[in-house]
């Protein structure tokens, strides 16, 4: 799903616009198994592990539960604080 992605946001970038990427996207589609025991409702992101789907969800959600406690900074997932800590 990662190469999907740059797929998509590299359409998104050039002056082509949006019926470009709907195309493209259609021909994706048509092409990539899209069965995944968890499917977001806001994007195409799919996924058959929780923790990864979960992840995925904060995105949207703006939720960011760990937080560091020097500086109080927030982040999305456990291992993104304990990377902060280390720069700290």
């Amino acid at each position: 799903m990662f190469v999907f992605a740059k797929f998509i946001k590299s359409f998104h970038s050039t002056s082509l616009g949006s019926s470009v990427t709907q195309h493209a996207l259609m021909h994706v589609l048509k092409t990539k198994e899209t069965n995944f025991k968890y499917q977001c409702n806001h994007c195409l992101y799919g996924s058959n592990i929780a923790t990864n789907f979960r992840n995925h969800l904060r995105r949207h959600s703006g939720e960011k539960p760990f937080k560091c406690e020097k500086c109080y900074r927030c982040f999305t997932t456990k291992q993104n604080m304990l990377k902060h800590l280390c720069y700290l």
